[in-house]
């Protein structure tokens, strides 16, 4: 029927306007799925922002071991900002300085950037005293003189003998007062050398031993192959390699001069070494002494005449010197008069000798190192 469609009709209408009970809304389900899209978009920006500000934190973050700055943290663990090496200067370089010898300890390698053995040197020389002994010189004054007997003529006439010598040092026969005074023709020996049961030993420092002089101190500069740039540092300042844990923790300039550090500007603090030392070490008398000698012998070895009062020619030696043999010399040619006498015999050495002098840095081989604070 017309009226029974037009109601079906709008029956349908309505039951399409309705959606069955506990059916999705399908506009809620729409809008849900966009604010999914919108938000899982937006999870993706944030993901990518966050990648990014990752990325220029690791930058930041990077100290390049090539090109280092010394403003950057990232950098300040492993470098220090240092002066520039004034002139007449050579650096910087990492300083080992370790003393408790001797023997002196055994310098640390030159390694890593700091790989140039630049220097080598020590410091507070130190030795024992010499060793010293004493001993007795030949015995003196232990044997009289021997008696030369001078003649005026030829033939050593005793009724005509006009002086008389004996002494090792230069008698004048020719002088005022003597039968001599015209010069001499012959000579003999009267009288031997004799011990006297005196004399004495002149006593003697010896070294017996002087061992070799030792270091306290060692040194050693290395330096760097590679030129070091300002890199975030103050002006006449570098960003350096900090020296490694066997070395002082700060860095260094030199010279091989023995000088102080007012001219190493930023570089204050002195060291200095050496490659030799000034000895000066010895043995003196002390309290050594000898007693009087004992076993003496004396013999006369020569005798020698002149031809001046003063024994300033070449002279002539006798040739017979046993007792009462005469030895003509030549017309009037003796003028002076000099014996040779030797003596056997010893000394006992008694005292202490006393050791001197000390070993000290030779300043001509100082090598000047001064290192910042």
């Amino acid at each position: 029927m017309p009226g029974g469609d037009a109601e079906a009709a709008a029956d349908d209408t309505s039951d399409a306007g309705n959606a069955p009970e506990g059916a999705p809304d399908a506009t809620a389900v729409a809008d849900a799925s966009d604010a999914g899209a919108a938000t899982e978009g937006g999870d993706a920006g944030a993901t990518a922002d966050a990648g990014d500000a990752g990325n220029e934190e690791d930058a930041g973050s990077h100290c390049d071991p090539n090109a280092p700055d010394c403003s950057n943290p990232q950098c300040q663990q492993g470098f220090l900002c240092t002066a520039v090496a004034p002139a007449g200067w050579f650096g910087p370089v990492a300083l080992f300085d370790q003393g408790g010898g001797p023997p002196v300890p055994t310098p640390a390698a030159c390694s890593g950037t700091y790989d140039d053995d630049a220097f080598d040197g020590n410091a507070n020389p130190t030795s024992p005293a010499a060793s010293c002994g004493c001993t007795c010189g030949s015995a003196q004054g232990a044997c009289s003189n021997p008696v030369v007997t001078i003649f005026p003529d030829n033939q050593c006439v005793p009724a005509n003998h006009c002086d008389s010598a004996g002494p090792t040092a230069c008698t004048d026969t020719a002088a005022a007062g003597t039968g001599c005074s015209l010069g001499g023709q012959s000579a003999e020996v009267e009288a031997l050398p004799q011990a006297t049961g005196g004399g004495s030993c002149p006593a003697e420092p010896t070294t017996n031993g002087l061992p070799m002089p030792e270091w306290e101190r060692t040194g050693r500069g290395c330096g760097s192959a590679r030129s070091f740039a300002a890199g975030g540092c103050p002006a006449q300042e570098v960003c350096a390699d900090r020296p490694g844990s066997s070395f002082i923790p700060t860095l260094c300039v030199w010279q091989s001069a023995n000088t102080d550090c007012s001219t190493a500007t930023g570089y204050p603090l002195l060291h200095r070494y050496y490659s030799s030392v000034l000895d000066t070490r010895g043995c003196a008398v002390g309290t050594c002494d000898c007693d009087t000698p004992t076993g003496v012998s004396c013999s006369l070895d020569a005798v020698t005449s002149y031809s001046t009062s003063d024994c300033a020619d070449g002279g002539s030696p006798l040739a017979n010197l046993t007792v009462g043999n005469c030895n003509v010399v030549g017309q009037n040619e003796i003028l002076g008069i000099t014996t040779t006498v030797s003596t056997a015999g010893h000394c006992v050495a008694v005292g202490t000798p006393a050791s001197t002098g000390s070993v000290a840095p030779d300043p001509s081989t100082a090598l000047t190192v001064c290192c910042s604070q």
